[in-house]
């Protein structure tokens, strides 16, 4: 009752509210939007192309949205910023899509905004159809794919994910947290742990789809091939990015190329404890690697398409030696391979640099079953 009087309210006083907006100037404004229910359903509805709407600590839930796409509780149709407070959390219960971004909504960012209980067939977080879009300092966690896409599907246009973090997310068949079809992804400084599918446990990338990726960490990964990322005619590529274990699946490789065009180009990169091999495909050349430390993996380390390279190009095996992994960092040991004073490259390999200076490497095995159990 109290919704349903709130919302016979709102709708009296928008014609006020748009009527006193459209005397203000036409450069873009900056709303804050309270957690009330239907306060960001409201400001949605009632902003203009180029609003920044900062949101206040809270959840953010609604009742889902009818679409061609499945229930939604936010529909972006024109490009804003949403910005989120400390707390501020978009959260679905399992109910429903959190968030769509059509086409027209294109030059889109979310900055500092939690992402939680999504749940749709594909993109449980975000369904990105055609739109460029960016999300900086964001968090994407338990988030479901009923088939893709656990916590964003994007279909064509550009996604650019800056200082995100991605926990805990999964789709029943393809892309634990993205799915990429026909169109790019620029992935900076952001972390993908513990997420899960049949097919690429952090990344799935479909025919047309690519991801570019520098200092990303990418661990522990569940899938029954393709731990971390699965690459179905698409490209990938990774510059100074550490991919790290698998999860649950003992055998599962760690990047898996299929397809006629399926192929990877890593750089500076660690690829280290997988449960099969690092790389895996049917065609040979399909990747390159360089400068790059793979290291570790039960299946194999230089094998498969990359069974040639081992001594080319700076490549090299060896214990990568973290410091840091019973606290879950990744900082390098100075005495590590990896750090830019001890290979042959002169440059930092993998995500993190010398992070300690007394507490010498670990044994990255002793440390994993010492978590285990």
């Amino acid at each position: 009752m109290l919704r349903s009087q709130w919302f016979r309210a709102s709708r009296a006083v928008a014609p006020l509210f748009l009527a006193l907006l459209a005397a203000l100037p036409a450069a873009a404004r900056t709303l804050r939007v309270s957690a009330e229910p239907g306060a960001l359903e409201l400001a949605l509805a009632l902003s203009l192309d180029g609003d920044t709407l900062r949101l206040a600590p809270g959840l953010y839930g609604s009742s889902p949205l009818p679409t061609d796409l499945g229930p939604t509780l936010f529909v972006l149709e024109r490009p804003l910023t949403l910005i989120g407070e400390e707390g501020a959390v978009l959260h679905g219960g399992l109910t429903a899509r959190l968030l769509l971004v059509e086409p027209e909504a294109s030059g889109s960012k979310l900055v500092n905004l939690e992402l939680r209980g999504g749940l749709a067939w594909a993109g449980g977080a975000l369904f990105s159809r055609g739109a460029e879009v960016e999300l900086h300092h964001c968090k994407l966690s338990e988030n479901v794919g009923q088939c893709d896409g656990g916590a964003i599907y994007a279909e064509g246009g550009n996604l650019v994910l800056s200082a995100c973090n991605f926990e805990s997310n999964r789709a029943g068949e393809h892309g634990g947290a993205l799915y990429i079809v026909g169109g790019a992804a620029q992935v900076r400084a952001s972390a993908f742990i513990g997420d899960d599918a049949a097919l690429g446990g952090a990344l799935y990338l479909a025919p047309r789809g690519q991801a570019q990726l520098e200092s990303c960490l990418l661990v522990d990964g569940s899938a029954v091939q393709g731990g971390w990322a699965c690459v179905d005619d698409g490209f990938l590529s990774a510059r100074q990015t550490t991919f790290f274990g698998l999860a649950n699946e003992p055998e599962s490789g760690g990047i898996r190329l299929r397809g006629e065009r399926g192929s990877a180009f890593l750089e500076t990169s660690i690829l280290c404890f997988a449960g099969g091999p690092a790389l895996s495909g049917e065609r040979a050349g399909a990747a390159m690697l360089v400068c790059c430390n793979v290291y570790g993996n039960r299946g194999g380390d230089w094998a498969g398409p990359v069974a040639a390279q081992a001594a080319l190009g700076g490549n090299l095996s060896a214990n990568p030696a973290f410091c840091g992994l019973r606290r879950g960092h990744f900082g390098l040991d100075p005495r590590s391979p990896c750090a830019p004073a001890n290979n042959p490259c002169g440059e930092l390999i993998g995500a993190l640099d010398v992070g300690c200076t007394d507490e010498g490497p670990e044994d990255a095995t002793a440390a994993r079953s010492e978590g285990e159990n």
